[in-house]
């Protein structure tokens, strides 16, 4: 029982450390691939909706927008 829950215990460490590798950026740098010095970043903003046959999506979508030019 006790090799059991070692072994059970080693496979969630090395999950969780694959996960953890994994997620990374890959890039210590911290600059994106095409980004020149001297430029200002572009920020760009997403939002999905499922679709605007419900009146209140329209809306939502208009507050959303204009509050994101006013930021």
């Amino acid at each position: 029982m006790k090799k059991k829950s070692l072994i059970m215990l080693a496979m969630i460490c090395m999950m969780s450390l694959f996960f953890v590798v994994s997620c990374g950026s890959g890039s210590d740098s911290g600059d994106e691939p095409g980004e020149k010095e001297g430029e200002e970043e572009e920020i760009q903003i997403g939002i999905a909706f499922d679709s605007f046959l419900i009146e209140r999506w329209e809306r939502d979508r208009d507050i959303f927008v204009s509050r994101a030019k006013d930021l």
